[in-house]
């Protein structure tokens, strides 16, 4: 099946350069000079599952290096081998075949369970090439089942060429690529064995082995072994793959079809069309048949198919090779796949060229007699083999089918190919420069950090449909692959991660961990699975004064943005004054808004943009810059002017005032501070500064007063909290240094053009705050001297909208970033969130005091990933390790969908066949499809010819079907039926009446007969248990003749 959908510039030429003694370069290309480049198509992905342990490429090539048969017996729920007349032995894919996640798909239950398997394989497969090949959903979408789901719009076309059904696919998907009818294409081919009745039919002809083997080119060879699976390549015009970056797995030079024509049967090939084939499709390109030293066959292991093939290959390849061809034929290893059997190929010679190794042909004793393996200089590998020459890989892939459609398909190698054209792209070649070790696959490029040798952190990130799936991920990342691949390098995480991240379709559920080379992959951490939410909206908090601690934010440096913030806040406060103390007012609040605003940028570089801001305090400065309100300097200048006029304020002050927390709300703590504030001066009384959350306040006050409120609370057994700070903010002991600072903003502010920017709330006022009234001094005096209402913003931030001066704006958000030097306002933030029933929104801090900052803002990243807001993980992981670009990883895991769930829908008389419990008598025959164990039926053919023991029972010269025989079918209908636990010591017939002879018919296809057996309704006990009647029939002239009748009992 073909499937198009969406993505021509040539990179940079590179140097002439030497490489195992072949030149490359623009004019170093040997092969004839009128190949047509512009009709190259390169192979960005492919997928497989395939029989036996070859469940996916990976584990194909596996299975293909270790020299293993995907061979066994028919699975139990396929059908009864033992009842049908055919091989019980095949090629089957391990899974159940009703298993399907329709759900990912958004196909209905119903509709799920009367698809064709086939239909629901294809669907998971053509997924995972998408996958493979770093295209998510999102860059598919642009007829049936595939095209309906992934949003496709070029032409879709299901091929029946029977055997060479996915290659002539592949030839019609090309030609749409280069006459410009699609922009790329999947191609697949499908075979599943459930019936067995195809199986019965095939061996009736004579193609099947008896031993269950494909012997190809092999003298053995006695007919081919079924098998089943699904193989699906995505292709892409080779100018549009490098102009988007794809990694491209092979490159396809040339495809062909053609047909047979007259033989002297339809399913004999011409040696002579197959080798017309191979030659037009090198001469149509115009390539060269001696640089190709590998050849998969076709090699279905028969007597006559092998000889004919194997002398089309030598004929074509005889006058252009001084050299051994190497002949391979996956079928030895998975059997014949019937219309998936070129695709199959195909994926194999494609693994082939990447890994520069041939492997074997399993079974493989002798070389058929028929095949001059010597004189035609082909060679049938029996042990794994290097790739035989330096230099390009070219192979040639054969696939043909028993109508006589014949199909062949030119690949070669992708780093070659670029290499000798000067191009530059992804791939996944394996390969070994002279004078370097080093190649796009092997992975083990060193990264440097800043100077240093340490392992780089990495945001790892997973998504999956449901949240099991997470857990299914995990599982076969770490058991499936990582186990397999060694020692985990800085260059390999930052891929998987690069791969994961950026290739990966983005779904539904969600989870993240922090990797590095020195972890071991089993060490992960992942977060818990979360959905993540659909309508995403994302307020930051900016923490207020007090939270700074040495060295915050410092690890964020080695990010080259955050570098150049702190750079410019620190040349700029340097030109106002030189700061020593970060405890001091003066210098720690212009600090801890530095360090916000290169947050600020930080974030905004990754993508991370709020919908909303608030400030709590001193932090208002950098939502308003966030906001885009007011400038980066303008910032700084009102940070550092709010600080020193604290400062100089404090040192002007007798009475010492501070700041204690208490877990109240405002109308309950205002008893405790009536008596105090009863009996003090108005200047000495003890105020609410924040409005935390709903049960937590910051009250300012002189020390003594809060000494005396403490015991009171003491006594009630109120829990509070003094804070560390010698000056009582937002009260009335501010209002020396509010005095001081309402000079410096007028000076400071510099009045902005609007900006569309975040919502700004204001902690001044509770609701929306207004842009005009921001830009005044007079906004910023209120900010030193006035409550923090930050328990009404954030109760306005989670409001369906926001109540501003003159004006309501919808807001709602579901995710809180808490920016500044530590997590200070989490325990208030979810306080309100509870009250208000938001549970469901998150917070989260990107620093938190005396932690590495670098993984603290990870995390947070990560958070927000994990519930469905934009991040730019490439910005994240990718700055860091700036000297290479990261490779997409080929061979990770595909996506394990949900295969809890079977679906199937199935007739009971389909049922029955598949599963009836006794093959075919010889006599009796075979239980018809629509069984019922009380009318039960058996169906036969009595053909002369397979019955040479009736040739002399003759009445009157006509061969009649013996009474004995009629006997023997009633004995043998009876037994079928009993549980296999009966004891049978013998059995009675009784009232046997014959009433007319069966003559057997002189017909090719003999007498048809029927036997029906039904217990005896009279009796009063169980079916069987007693006398059961039975009759047989004859169809004669169009009509069912009686010929015998009676009853039947076991003892």
């Amino acid at each position: 099946m073909m499937n198009e959908s969406t993505g021509p510039s040539q990179s940079p030429k590179r140097d002439k350069q030497n490489w195992d003694g072949e030149i490359y370069g623009e004019s170093s290309n040997s092969e004839c000079e009128n190949e047509n480049h512009e009709q190259s198509v390169a192979i960005i992905g492919l997928a497989a599952k395939f029989p036996g342990d070859a469940s996916d490429a990976e584990h194909f090539w596996e299975t293909l290096l270790e020299r293993r048969s995907a061979l066994s017996k028919v699975p139990i729920e396929r059908y009864n081998a033992d009842a049908f007349d055919c091989p019980t032995k095949a090629h089957f894919i391990r899974e159940n075949l009703g298993a399907f996640d329709a759900a990912f798909f958004t196909i209905s239950p119903t509709e799920a369970e009367n698809m064709d398997p086939q239909q629901r394989l294809f669907l998971e497969t053509t997924y995972h090439v998408l996958e493979n090949s770093g295209i998510t959903l999102d860059q598919i979408k642009g007829s049936q089942t595939a095209s309906w789901f992934y949003d496709l719009h070029g032409p879709s076309v299901v091929v029946d060429t029977a055997c060479s059904s996915s290659l002539v696919a592949l030839h019609q998907a090309c030609q749409s690529l280069q006459s410009g009818d699609a922009e790329m294409g999947i191609v697949a081919g499908i075979n599943i064995l459930f019936d067995p009745a195809g199986t019965m039919n095939m061996d009736r002809l004579g193609f099947l082995s008896p031993d269950s083997k494909c012997y190809s080119f092999d003298h053995r060879a006695n007919g081919y072994s079924r098998g089943e699976g699904v193989g699906a390549i995505l292709i892409k015009p080779l100018s549009n793959a490098l102009r988007d970056g794809n990694c491209i797995r092979a490159v396809i030079r040339a495809t062909g079809s053609n047909q047979d024509g007259r033989t002297p049967g339809i399913t004999q090939p011409s040696g002579s069309a197959q080798e017309n084939l191979i030659r037009s499709t090198y001469f149509r390109a115009g390539l060269s048949m001696a640089k190709t030293r590998y050849f998969e066959a076709h090699g279905t292991g028969t007597a006559v198919g092998d000889p004919i093939e194997a002398k089309a290959i030598a004929g074509a390849f005889k006058e252009h090779h001084h050299q051994p061809l190497y002949v391979g034929a996956v079928k030895s290893n998975i059997g014949h796949l019937g219309g998936a059997s070129g695709i199959s190929g195909l994926i194999k010679t494609v693994l082939v060229l990447e890994r520069g190794v041939i492997p074997a042909n399993i079974w493989f004793e002798r070389v058929n007699p028929q095949i001059d393996a010597e004189g035609w200089n082909l060679v049938f590998p029996t042990e794994t083999t290097p790739w035989p020459t330096p230099g390009l890989r070219r192979a040639s892939v054969n696939s043909f089918g028993f109508g006589g459609t014949n199909a062949h398909v030119i690949v070669d190698d992708a780093y070659h190919y670029l290499l000798s054209r000067g191009l530059t792209g992804r791939h996944t070649t394996k390969y070994q420069h002279m004078g370097s070790k080093n190649s796009h696959c092997n992975r083990n490029d060193s990264v440097r950090l800043n100077g240093s040798g340490e392992g780089v952190i990495q945001l790892l990130t997973l998504s999956a449909f449901d949240e099991a799936g997470i857990e299914r991920l995990t599982s076969t990342l770490l058991k499936s692959h990582i186990s397999r691949i060694g020692d985990v390098t800085s260059s390999y995480i930052e891929d998987v991660a690069y791969t994961i991240n950026e290739k990966r379709t983005k779904l539904p559920w969600r989870s993240f961990c922090l990797a590095t080379s020195k972890q071991s992959f089993t060490e992960l951490k992942w977060s818990d699975p979360v959905r993540a939410s659909i309508s995403q909206s994302l307020c930051f908090v900016f923490t207020g004064q007090g939270a700074q601690w040495k060295q915050m934010g410092k690890p964020l440096l080695r990010f080259q943005i955050f570098d150049r913030a702190i750079e410019e806040a620190d040349r700029f406060l340097a030109s106002i004054d030189i700061y020593t103390d970060i405890d001091e007012a003066q210098y720690s609040q212009p600090l801890c808004t530095a360090v916000q605003i290169a947050l600020v940028e930080l974030l905004i570089s990754w993508g991370v943009q709020p919908d909303v801001v608030v400030g709590h305090s001193s932090g208002e400065i950098a939502a308003a810059y966030c906001s885009r309100l007011i400038s980066k300097e303008t910032a700084l200048r009102l940070s550092y002017y709010r600080g020193l006029a604290i400062s100089q304020a404090m040192n002007e002050k007798s009475k010492k005032s501070s700041m204690m927390a208490v877990q109240l709300s405002a109308d309950l703590v205002a008893p405790y501070l009536s008596p105090w504030n009863y009996s003090c001066e108005e200047n000495d009384r003890i105020t609410i500064a924040y409005y935390n959350s709903p049960h937590n306040i910051t009250l300012s006050g002189t020390t003594d007063g809060l000494d005396a409120l403490a015991v009171s609370l003491v006594q009630k057994g109120v829990l509070f909290k003094r804070l560390n700070i010698d000056v009582g903010y937002h009260s009335v002991y501010m209002f020396e240094a509010a005095a001081i600072y309402k000079n410096y903003p007028r000076s400071s502010l510099r009045v902005k053009a609007p900006e569309m920017g975040p919502r700004f709330v204001s902690t001044v006022t509770g609701g929306l705050g207004v842009s005009a009234d921001i830009q005044t001094p007079d906004y910023w005096v209120s900010n030193l001297l006035d409550p923090v209402r930050f328990s009404d913003a954030i109760s306005s931030v989670l409001s369906s909208k926001v109540s501003g001066k003159d004006r309501m704006e919808r807001c709602g958000v579901d995710f809180i970033v808490e920016v500044g030097p530590h997590s200070a306002l989490k325990s208030p933030i979810r306080e309100i969130l509870k009250s208000h029933n938001k549970d469901v929104v998150k917070y989260s801090s990107v620093l938190i005091k005396g932690h590495d900052s670098f993984q603290t803002t990870l995390d947070c990243m990560g958070k927000l990933h994990s519930f469905g807001h934009q991040v730019d993980l490439t910005s994240i992981n990718f700055e860091l390790a700036r000297s290479r670009k990261p490779n997409i990883l080929t061979d990770l895991p595909s996506y394990p969908f949900n295969h809890e769930r079977r679906y199937w829908v199935e007739s009971r008389i389909d049922q029955c066949f598949r599963f009836r419990t006794a093959g075919r008598h010889e006599l009796l025959g075979a239980p018809v499809s629509d069984w019922n164990e009380l009318q039960a039926r058996w169906n036969n053919r009595l053909i002369k010819k397979d019955m040479i023991f009736l040739s002399d029972h003759k009445v009157n010269g006509i061969d009649v079907y013996p009474a004995a025989e009629m006997i023997v079918m009633a004995i043998e209908a009876i037994r079928q039926l009993l549980p296999t636990t009966s004891t049978v010591s013998g059995y009675r017939l009784k009232n046997v009446c014959i009433q007319s002879a069966l003559a057997l018919s002189v017909e090719v296809s003999g007498s048809q007969t029927q036997f029906t057996l039904r217990p005896s309704l009279d009796t009063g006990k169980e079916p069987f248990q007693s006398w059961s009647e039975f009759d047989i029939c004859v169809f004669e002239d169009k009509h069912w003749r009686e010929c015998c009748r009676g009853t039947i009992m076991v003892d």
